[in-house]
């Protein structure tokens, strides 16, 4: 497939050569001749590109063909997948859920088993704080009645009548009998046992995760990606601006339409110059 002769070739190489060696016009011959070459070297360039054009056309055409018989199973297939990652997403999003609401659920139960055995152990610290009280009570009751036995001998003295049988104790005095057994405070200590086991046993319990969270689909993996979306540019610090003049909106506003004849156009932090380009004319 011949897109460039030898020919046309060997004069690209000619113009290039000769024009590499002029550093400037000296005279108005030097001018016609550079402006010669370059009417020549603009004509080579629209014939060069006028045949690749032609030659590639059949190829476009057939690319163009290629691609819109690929677009359609494509869109859909990209459908598809947009599709699965977002019930793929949706779906870790809950299993993530869930592993969050079994976590704070275990953290809570295991501050309400350590609430419950601090109760506990207030509730036996304070019945043996009981029991010491029962017990300093009895001890001076004791005592009280020992101090009275001593005194009788000395206050059946001082009585007008005889003093009644022995069975019926001493007038004014009542007999201090010991305290019943508590048997109530077995049962509490039982119940306590029996508190203290079930905490055990929910403790342990808690070692187990609540919630089983399935593995990842088979074939699948997650990407952890940060996004972000900026949301006031305004705020936005400096350094993660990016400042870039509009250039096509400055030539669309002012250069496309200039008139040499006009005055040079102003725009704040912009400075416009005059360049004359030498371009192919139609006279030979």
């Amino acid at each position: 497939m011949l897109v460039v002769g030898q020919d046309t070739l060997k004069r690209v190489e000619q113009l290039q050569t000769s024009m590499l060696a002029m550093k400037a016009i000296a005279n108005p011959e030097g001018a016609e001749a550079v402006s010669l070459s370059l009417n020549e070297a603009a004509g080579l360039a629209d014939l060069i590109e006028a045949r690749r054009k032609e030659i590639k056309a059949p190829v476009l055409e057939l690319a163009a063909r290629i691609d819109e018989v690929a677009r359609g199973p494509k869109d859909r297939l990209a459908s598809v997948i947009q599709t699965a990652r977002a019930l793929l997403r949706s779906w870790d999003y809950e299993m993530q859920r869930r592993r969050e609401k079994a976590e704070r659920d275990r953290q809570a139960e295991i501050a309400r088993i350590e609430a419950e055995r601090a109760k506990i152990e207030k509730e036996k610290a304070d019945a043996a704080a009981a029991a010491e009280r029962q017990r300093q009570e009895a001890a001076r009751l004791q005592a009280e009645q020992e101090a009275l036995l001593n005194r009788a001998p000395d206050m059946l003295d001082d009585l007008d009548e005889p003093p009644p049988p022995p069975d019926e104790g001493f007038p004014g005095f009542a007999p201090v009998q010991p305290a019943p057994a508590d048997d109530l405070s077995d049962l509490a200590e039982a119940s306590t046992a029996q508190r203290e086991a079930e905490l055990t046993r929910q403790e342990a319990a808690l070692s187990t995760p609540a919630v089983v969270v399935p593995a990842a689909p088979a074939g699948i993996t997650y990407k952890t990606l940060l996004k972000h979306e900026v949301t006031n540019l305004d705020l936005l610090p400096r350094q993660f601006q990016i400042r870039t003049a509009n250039d096509a909106a400055i030539r669309a506003t002012f250069c496309n339409k200039f008139n040499p004849n006009q005055a040079l156009p102003t725009c704040p932090g912009v400075r416009f110059y005059v360049e004359r380009e030498p371009v192919r004319s139609a006279r030979r």
